[in-house]
Order: structure tokens, then C-alpha cells, then sequence
């Protein structure tokens, strides 16, 4: 687009002038249409003067304006462009939508602000929307310098780059200025926390409404930012179980493609991710409240650790002890088939076991090779019932898909994998001994009958619960009404209402607290053992969980007096530390 000091035509830059004289209202808008077709009609606008008028008034008519030029006369700015038309019809359908136009161009003439917010509602190329971004950084800086600095500037040509088109076509300038902010704000509070405090987790997220416009019209959406930084140099962000929260708290929420921008330097890692409802409804404020809340309890146990693969050869003498052991179990030939399942390894996607098979082979019977045939690796006979009826010996190696055995958590429950090997045996062996999983299926046993007295909220917690409390044998002996007294201490600390908590009755004391750092729990935990309390007496529960450390205790006792020295003591440890919380900016 040209300024010129003369226009086309002596005769329409007389016009133009002598209508700024006479018109004391601006804007003006003149149309002169073409006499025949293919034609040009002329457009002549007066206004205001404002320096980004001419670009927005190109911008208002979109590519199909050529032959413009403008020039300053006085106060008022004088702009000049033509439009082509092929026949009458293109013409009248013009002049026809030409009220709405003009009504947008007043707006904007008179207000900045709606220019802005007009031209956002235009479709721009990439290349121009990444110009709009880089112009407006400025007002960014003068507006909010304590906030950014000049290397606002990289930070967005970095966001920007990364972006894919697709991703870009449908977000407007505001809206992708607006994220690179955001991010950019999110890094700078998470780096100096970490200044402050190097080996302490920091975690931040914030949700926002994004407006995507789509050849549907305009769809709102939600992006979530977190910024954590990792304390472990094998640490990573679990973007799939990140995912698996959001859809378990909305099943209706979606993963927008294209939409996800990571950021990993040093210890410093930013995430940005947008995700959209099925159907028309709207995503209302009470949906994202919720999923704040959730996000507040979860999202530290989308932080793992990466677990280095063990290299270890099967030992080939405990399978033969084995072998020896079970043998010696057989001695008649109605006795049960014996097992013994063994863990060997896992890869990303399988878990492997050996099973070593001792049975007396009846003359019916098949042997093991036939009814296991993928399976096997050897069998032999390892002597004889009664002198007649061999006694069957075989090692088995049985591989599983790890994928239904995973927990919220992502790790492999291998209590349940093991049951799955023993279900398969059972179902060719017929009924069986399994010979080192007694104590394996009793706590089995007794943990669904401690979810049952719980109910079903909170399953995979209440599975951890119950296997961090220790002695181990205690799961077994301990009433199930006092291990859910402890449960439910433990289920308020979890979920923030406290960061300790206490139930008494008449022959049990339940604690449980919360230390986010682990060894003030181990400080506490130690300085309870000096008092040695009988086994008897007391049930520890100890659980890392989602960045935080959790010590619980049911102590039963009787005496007031004892129970006073217990609580002194650990109220004593606990307050000793410095607890922290996750932020929602």
C-alpha cells in the first residue's frame, strides 16, 4: 500500500478534500460503482487520522482490495481502492453485505480497541498472524514490564516455530500472544523457586478458556500449563497418566491434536496442553473448578522415575531346589499338583515368569510337554509314588502382556499378574498347591475384603494403603474396623484437609501426618522406635505417594498416660518440619 501526496485522480483528490472540508462527522464513505462488467468499483474513505488505520482497512477488506493508496490531509486520513467485479450479480451481493462492513469499519475507526478485537475475527496467513504476535509484544513490555523482559521476543519466536500450521490457522494473534505469556510468566516464577530452593519440588498449573475458530464458527476449549522442576536426573512427566486424570474426572474431555508444546531445560519442565468437550455443551466454571481440585491431588503422581532394565541369568540351582522340594511334597497319588511361580523379568510391554511343576503322572493324565506345549523348556521324571506312579517334574516359562496389570500409578501390580499365572494353571492342572503364594493369596484375600468394608471410592489408594503397613503379617491378624479407622485418618491427610490427624477410641489410637520431605518422616518414624513398643502394640503405616510422605500409626493401648507420651512424641517430629503446598496460579 502506496502514501501518496496526489491521488489517481485530480478530480476525486478534489472531491475527497473538499467533503473533509464540508463534513464535520467523520467517517465518510464514498462508492462509485462500475458503468459496465467486468468493472471496478472505487471506494473513497475519509476518517480520523490514525497511524494504523491504513493497515486496518486493508486488512477489513481482505485480499480482494488493490490499487490502494492513502495520504494525510489536515486531521482526517483519505483512503482510496478498487474492487473488481465480474458481472452485476457479484456486484449487487456486495452492496448488499456493504451496511455490515461499514458498521465494523466505524467501530474500528473510532476505537483501537475494536480494530484489534475485529481484525482477530479475520482470517490471516501464519506468516501474518506471527507479525501481529511480534507487533504487540511492545505494549506487552510497556503494560507489564515487571512481569517480562526483552527475551519475551525469542521466547515467543521459539513457541511460534515449534507450533505447527494447523495449530496456528485456528488460534487468533491474541490467543497465541496470550499462551507464549502465560508460559513465559510460568517459567520465570518456577525458576526463581528453584533458586530459592534447589532440592524441593515445585509445581505450578493454571487453566484457561481458549476460542478456537474452526470452519464451524468459534469452539471454546480449555489449556492447561504446568511447570515443575525435577529433583532426580532420571525424572520425567507422565503426559499419558496426565491425560488418564483429566478423562477420569471428565470422561467427556478430549485431547485437541496439534496442541500440546513441551519445554524441558535443566531441571526446569513447562507443559501446555489444550483439550475440548464432546458436543455443544459448554465447558461451565463449576467442570473446571473440579478438575482444579483434582489436578491439586493428582498431578505429582504424573512425576516418575525412569527404572533402569536388571540384567540377571535365571539361577538354574534354585529352580533345582525347587525341583527337590517339591518332589518331597508328593507322596501319594492324590495329592495336588505343586507350584512354584517364580518372577524372572519384564520388558516395555511383557512380564515373564518360570514355573517349576512337580505332580504325580497318573496313566490318564497328559504329560506337561502336551498340555503345555509353547511353554515348556524341560520336563523329567524325579521318581515314583508308591513305586509305580511316576512323579513328574517340569520348569515352565509363561509370558504375560504387562497392559491389563497396570495401575493408576503406571506400575506393574505384580500380585495380580501372579494370580493371572496361577488362573492359567489351574485352568489345565485342575485344582493345584501353590506352594510359595499362601501368604500371597491370604493378603489377596484379605485386601478385598478390606475394600469391600471401604467401598470402591479411591481403589488404587486404598490398594497402596493396604500393603504400606507393616509388619506385613498385620494385615492378616489386625481387625479390618481398625485398619479402615486408620484408612480414613489416613484418606483427610491425603486429601488436604490436614497435615495430621487423629482418632481414638477405646483400645486404639489412630495418627497419621504428612511430611513433604521424607526424612523428617524417617526422623519421626526413628524417633518412635527408641521407644520400643511391642510389635503387638503397634501397626506403622509408611507410604510415599505423589511427592509427599505419609506416616501413620494405629497404637493400641489403654492407658491414657501412654498414649499422651505417644502423641507428644510425634506432634513433637512433625512440627519440626516445614511442610509445602502445590500452586494454582
Amino acid at each position: 500500500m502506496k502514501e501518496i501526496t496526489v491521488f489517481p485522480s485530480e478530480e476525486l483528490e478534489a472531491f475527497a478534500r473538499k467533503k473533509c472540508e464540508e463534513i464535520g462527522e467523520l467517517p465518510l464513505f464514498q462508492l462509485k460503482p462500475p458503468s459496465s462488467f467486468p468493472g471496478t468499483l472505487t471506494l473513497l474513505i475519509i476518517a480520523p487520522y490514525r497511524s494504523d488505520l491504513p493497515r486496518f482497512l486493508q486488512e477489513i477488506f481482505g485480499r480482494e482490495l488493490h490499487s490502494l493508496f492513502y495520504t494525510k490531509h489536515k486531521e482526517a486520513l483519505l483512503f482510496y481502492g478498487s474492487l473488481s467485479f465480474e458481472t452485476k450479480t457479484d456486484l449487487e451481493t456486495f452492496l448488499s453485505h456493504f451496511p455490515v462492513l461499514e458498521r465494523e469499519m466505524v467501530l474500528g475507526i473510532r476505537s483501537i480497541y475494536h480494530a484489534k478485537r475485529l481484525l482477530e475475527g479475520k482470517s490471516f496467513t501464519c506468516e501474518e498472524k506471527t507479525l501481529q504476535v511480534q507487533e504487540r509484544i511492545p505494549t506487552l513490555l510497556r503494560r507489564y514490564g515487571k512481569f517480562f523482559d526483552f527475551d519475551l521476543y525469542d521466547w515467543m519466536q521459539k513457541l511460534l516455530l515449534q507450533a505447527k500450521e494447523a495449530y496456528k490457522e485456528e488460534r487468533s494473534p491474541r490467543t497465541l500472544l496470550k499462551i507464549g505469556a502465560l508460559s513465559y510468566i510460568f517459567l520465570g516464577a518456577l525458576s526463581r523457586a528453584v533458586e530459592k530452593a534447589k532440592n524441593k519440588r515445585h509445581l505450578f498449573f493454571k487453566l484457561i478458556r481458549v476460542s478456537l475458530e474452526t470452519l464451524f464458527g468459534s469452539k471454546e476449549t480449555l489449556g492447561f500449563f504446568i511447570a515443575l522442576n525435577f529433583i532426580k536426573e532420571n525424572e520425567v512427566f507422565e503426559r499419558k497418566r496426565f491425560l488418564k486424570i483429566i478423562q477420569r474426572a471428565s470422561p467427556r474431555m478430549r485431547l485437541i491434536k496439534n496442541s500440546l508444546f513441551q519445554h524441558h531445560e535443566g531441571s526446569l519442565y513447562l507443559l501446555y496442553v489444550e483439550m475440548e468437550k464432546e458436543g455443544e455443551e459448554p465447558i461451565s466454571r463449576k467442570e473446571i473448578q473440579f478438575l482444579k481440585k483434582v489436578l491439586q491431588s493428582h498431578l505429582q503422581g504424573c512425576i516418575e522415575s525412569l527404572v533402569r532394565p536388571i540384567f540377571m541369568p535365571r539361577n538354574e540351582e534354585e529352580v533345582m531346589k525347587y525341583v527337590v522340594t517339591l518332589g518331597g511334597q508328593i507322596h501319594a497319588e492324590t495329592d495336588l499338583p505343586q507350584i512354584v511361580i517364580l518372577f524372572d523379568e519384564q520388558s516395555d510391554k511383557e512380564l515373564f515368569f518360570t514355573v517349576v511343576i512337580v505332580r504325580p503322572l497318573l496313566s490318564e493324565a497328559k504329560p506337561l510337554d502336551k498340555l503345555f506345549p509353547r511353554e515348556v523348556e524341560k520336563t523329567r521324571v524325579i521318581g515314583y509314588v508308591e513305586k509305580k506312579i511316576p512323579k513328574e517334574a517340569g520348569v515352565l516359562r509363561l509370558h504375560l502382556s504387562n497392559t491389563p496389570f497396570l495401575r493408576e500409578d503406571s506400575a506393574v501390580d505384580l500380585y495380580k499378574a501372579r494370580q493371572k499365572v496361577v488362573k492359567h494353571l489351574t485352568d489345565i492342572l485342575g485344582p493345584l498347591r501353590d506352594y510359595n503364594g499362601g501368604m500371597i493369596a491370604r493378603q489377596m484375600e484379605a485386601l478385598e475384603e478390606f475394600k469391600q468394608l471401604i467401598g470402591k471410592s479411591h481403589s488404587f489408594i486404598a490398594e497402596s494403603f493396604f500393603h504400606a503397613i507393616y509388619p506385613a503379617e498385620t494385615r492378616l491378624i489386625v481387625k479390618k474396623s481398625d485398619l479402615k479407622n486408620l484408612y480414613q485418618t489416613f484418606l483427610d491427610v491425603f486429601e488436604g484437609k490436614s497435615i495430621y490427624r487423629e482418632k481414638i477410641d477405646r483400645h486404639a489410637l489412630c495418627v497419621c501426618m504428612k511430611f513433604s520431605d521424607p526424612r523428617r518422616g524417617n526422623a519421626c518414624y526413628k524417633a518412635i522406635h527408641k521407644m520400643r513398643i511391642p510389635s503387638g502394640q503397634l501397626v506403622r503405616l509408611s507410604f510415599p505417594i505423589q511427592g509427599a510422605f505419609y506416616l501413620g500409626y494405629l497404637f493400641f493401648s489403654e492407658s491414657s498416660i501412654e498414649r499422651e507420651l505417644f502423641l507428644e512424641k510425634l506432634k513433637e517430629e512433625l512440627y519440626a518440619s516445614r511442610e509445602t503446598k502445590i500452586s494454582s496460579l
